[in-house]
């Protein structure tokens, strides 16, 4: 809820009730911060200490926080739009993909293509991928 404010001592406590395992499976935990009070060294160092991630929110109405706060990066782009035919501009694709190289370099990443235009999300989704694969 974009209303919640940080709390450290509050988010601390739920962090503390995360499972690291399910069913004998590790879990890693990713956290959207959707007020600006998030956008502060102290969150993104409670995330670092437990290993979760940060979540990226780009092109949306919520803070976008670019931190390294876990081995894994989490991202989520919303800025597909109608008339593109793979949801955004062919150079923004690029630039995306170029983005995502970089950080793949020393962490697994996960990239989500929600909101915007969603009926475009999917051929934006595709068109990265081709990029990632083609420049690999």
């Amino acid at each position: 809820m974009e209303t919640k404010a940080f709390d450290r001592d509050d988010l601390a406590a739920f962090l503390d009730l995360l499972p690291d395992s399910l069913n004998g499976l590790p879990l890693r935990h990713a956290i959207e911060a959707r007020h600006d009070s998030f956008t502060s060294d102290a969150f993104l160092d409670l995330l670092r200490d437990r290993g979760i991630a940060a979540i990226r929110s780009a092109e949306g109405p919520y803070p976008e926080i670019d931190a390294t706060t876990a081995p894994f990066a989490y991202l989520r782009i919303m800025g597909t739009r109608d008339g593109e035919a793979a949801g955004y501009p062919p150079e923004e694709l690029d630039r995306w993909a170029d983005r995502l190289r970089y950080i793949a370099k020393d962490r697994e990443v996960f990239l989500f293509v929600i909101s915007g235009h969603k009926v475009a999300n999917p051929a934006a989704a595709a068109a990265l991928l081709e990029r990632l694969r083609d420049r690999a």
